[in-house]
């Protein structure tokens, strides 16, 4: 059973970036006149980075097991779906048009969901191909129908999918 996890070196720069922004807002709070711009603006900031530096402590803690019947998730929670049980896949593209159609750059999120779970993966993930091969495969067995945009980036990934269900349908008017 390999377990994946999130490099340490593809989370320095988000533990870095994070710190600085908490540091901008609370400068902003502590130097800056006390009006209530600056402090309405200096909070956004400590909330906004404060809630990326606790997603980024997640996903240091985060690790991803391929089980025989489907996948778990450990962070601060545990989470699983079997493959039987697997309701949904989605696979999206987060970049620029020029990183996408250059296949450079940008991120890509694979969203699992099961009764009541629901997994998000990001493709830092060590072995993130191997894990949207082994859920698409499910997907196809199960005939769940796969959206478009999906398909599209699970072919970017060399992973041959269903047609979704609409596109089928449309074949055959």
């Amino acid at each position: 059973m390999p377990i994946f996890r999130y490099p340490r070196s593809s989370l320095i720069g988000d533990f870095l970036r994070s710190g600085g922004g908490l540091a901008a807002g609370l400068a902003g709070l502590v130097l800056a006149p006390s009006s209530s711009v600056v402090v309405v603006i200096s909070l956004f900031f400590i909330v906004l980075f404060g809630w990326f530096l606790w997603r980024t402590i997640r996903r240091s803690r985060t690790e991803i097991a391929l089980i025989s019947d489907g996948i778990a998730c450990r962070d601060i929670t545990e989470k699983r779906i079997s493959w039987d049980d697997l309701a949904s896949l989605k696979l999206r593209f987060y970049g620029t048009r020029r990183e996408h159609r250059n296949k450079q750059g940008g991120f890509m999120v694979l969203t699992l969901a099961g009764p009541g779970s629901k997994i998000a993966l990001e493709s830092s993930l060590e072995g993130f191909s191997d894990i949207v091969e082994r859920a698409a495969a499910a997907a196809q067995a199960k005939h769940l129908e796969i959206d478009a945009a999906s398909q599209e980036y699970l072919l970017d990934l060399g992973i041959e999918a269903a047609q979704p269900i609409a596109a089928v349908q449309a074949e055959e008017h």
